[in-house]
C-alpha cells in the first residue's frame, strides 16, 4: 500500500522538502536521521492506527 501523488506533495509542502526527497534513501553514516520515506510511512501506519481506533470506538459506542 502506498499514497498517491497528491498525498506525497501535501506532505513534502508541509515538511518543506521536495516530493523526491521523500524517496531517498538513508545515508549511510548518518546515526538517528530516518529516511524520508521511513518518516512517510511511519506517518502512514500512524495515520491508519488513529483511523481504526476512531472507528473501533464509533462502533463500541454504538452511534453507528
Amino acid at each position: 500500500m502506498w499514497v498517491s501523488d497528491k498525498t506525497m506533495a501535501k506532505l513534502s509542502m508541509a515538511l518543506h522538502i521536495e516530493v523526491y526527497q521523500l524517496l531517498l534513501p538513508q545515508i549511510e553514516g548518518v546515526a538517528n536521521i530516518p529516511a524520508p520515506a521511513e518518516i512517510l510511512l511511519n506517518l502512514q501506519k500512524g495515520l491508519k492506527k488513529n483511523i481504526d481506533l476512531q472507528f473501533d470506538q464509533l462502533f463500541k459506542s454504538g452511534l453507528f
